[in-house]
């Protein structure tokens, strides 16, 4: 990419937990796609970083985006940033838009055990985790002090945040359970949003989007090894294969009742907004 023709035609911005991975590889695979960044989730456009390091430092991301390929960026932390929302809108008003999106009490249990695991929070019991969180939303608002766990999970909210920005033809949203259903079917469908070969088939549509092993034999195994990249990736692995020997467990085993109809409570109203969003426009959807 040179200097005169620095443009971003597509960004994946969230959420966290809901496939954005998986949705990265298979964009990154097609050979008329260049992926910049790397979906390290602070690079992004418009972000602290970006706005502390410059324009350079983030252009140079993109540099080896050959001609004719479209440029995405992917960060689940777009959509909670509305600062580098407006600063994508300015950049590129006709941008596309990709947002996932999972079941929202899975999706916040699998970013509590995510967050365990790479210390984000200390390790403890998730009951009385997911208590915390829910005692400071109700008290603030919001749930900055843990990394925004209910408002990822606020669909209506997010697709709202979205449409202040574009128009409903540049955006389409993916659904976790619908990756899982027929990752083929997805993967077209996105390429054809972008308007790219539809019929290519990447490499990663044979994988299912990583999962967290819902397990506190790994979470106090993760605490005793090293942190550096090789550690990471062989505790990936290993998570993989503990998965499949043992199954990933169920957030209805994991969190109690409790838990589960406060959190209910609160993602009520935003679900019916989502799905009324859902209804009366159903070519959103992937």
């Amino acid at each position: 990419m040179n200097r005169s023709n620095r443009n971003i035609d597509f960004f994946v911005v969230g959420a966290q937990k809901c496939a954005t991975t998986w949705i990265h590889h298979c964009l990154n695979e097609h050979p008329d796609v260049f992926m910049g960044g790397g979906k390290r989730e602070t690079h992004y456009m418009g972000g602290e970083l970006h706005l502390n390091q410059g324009d350079e430092w983030f252009w140079n991301m993109f540099s080896e985006a050959k001609e004719g390929q479209l440029v995405g960026s992917a960060s689940v932390d777009y959509i909670m940033d509305l600062d580098a929302m407006k600063h994508i809108s300015n950049h590129n008003s006709k941008a596309k838009y990709i947002l996932s999106t999972r079941s929202p009490i899975e999706r916040m249990v699998s970013a509590v055990f995510w967050s365990m695991r790479n210390q984000v929070f200390e390790v403890q019991d998730i009951n009385q985790l997911v208590s915390k969180v829910i005692d400071e939303y109700l008290d603030n608002g919001n749930t900055i002090k843990y990394d925004k766990l209910i408002e990822r999970g606020l669909y209506g909210h997010l697709l709202e945040v979205l449409l202040d920005s574009t128009t409903l033809e540049n955006i389409k949203v993916v659904e976790f359970e619908e990756v899982n259903k027929n990752s083929a079917r997805v993967i077209q469908s996105l390429y054809k949003f972008l308007g790219v070969n539809s019929n290519f088939k990447p490499p990663s549509t044979s994988r299912k989007p990583k999962g967290n092993t819902y397990n506190n034999f790994l979470l106090e195994l993760d605490k005793r090894i090293p942190r550096n990249s090789f550690a990471k990736k062989l505790m990936g692995r290993f998570g993989e294969v503990f998965k499949k020997l043992k199954g990933s467990g169920n957030v209805d085993s994991i969190l109690n009742q409790e838990n589960t109809e406060r959190l209910q409570k609160i993602f009520e109203s935003d679900q019916r907004k989502f799905n009324e969003i859902k209804r009366q426009n159903p070519s959103l959807f992937a």
